[in-house]
């Protein structure tokens, strides 16, 4: 009597090996896909202190921290201030990246406004990594009259 070849002798073994084959090799696609990423979060803490200009504009004693964290390509950033005085009008105060060095180059982070508490929280998302090419964060006070850009006095550095 000749003996059937293993693959035809047990078939549901063969199945159940291929469908482990498989899902391990889909696994190692899905990781390499990924790139190695994990789910942890790199979070980044920017002090923030008052410059000799935020003396002369009255908010010598104004302080910030702003915590940026990861989220894929972009980064979110909880912004904190105090010590600043609310803006005539519809002036603003206006957050900026900023390369160091003799070239400066600027990114937007966003704006916001503070109330009569002089203090005020807000969350940001932005493209820049604060790890990478724009290292500084410089807290502005802005005004629409001036069409943009940075034009008003640097208050907060960090």
């Amino acid at each position: 009597v000749t003996r059937l070849p293993v693959w035809r002798r047990h078939p549901r073994r063969l199945a159940a090996a291929a469908a482990a084959a498989a899902a391990v090799i889909i696994a190692a696609v899905v990781a390499l896909s990924l790139g190695g990423r994990t789910s942890t979060q790199l979070a980044v803490a920017i002090p923030l202190h008052a410059t000799t200009a935020a003396k002369a504009f009255g908010v010598g004693g104004a302080s910030g921290q702003a915590t940026a964290r990861q989220a894929d390509q972009s980064w979110t950033f909880t912004l904190n201030v105090h010590g600043l005085k609310p803006l005539p009008g519809n002036d603003f105060y206006e957050c900026w990246w900023v390369t160091p060095g003799h070239t400066r180059l600027l990114a937007t982070g966003g704006s916001f406004v503070v109330g009569n508490s002089g203090s005020t929280t807000v969350t940001m998302t932005t493209g820049v990594d604060p790890t990478q090419q724009f290292t500084r964060m410089e807290i502005t006070a802005e005004s629409p009259s001036k069409g943009g850009g940075l034009n008003g006095p640097v208050l907060l550095i960090s």
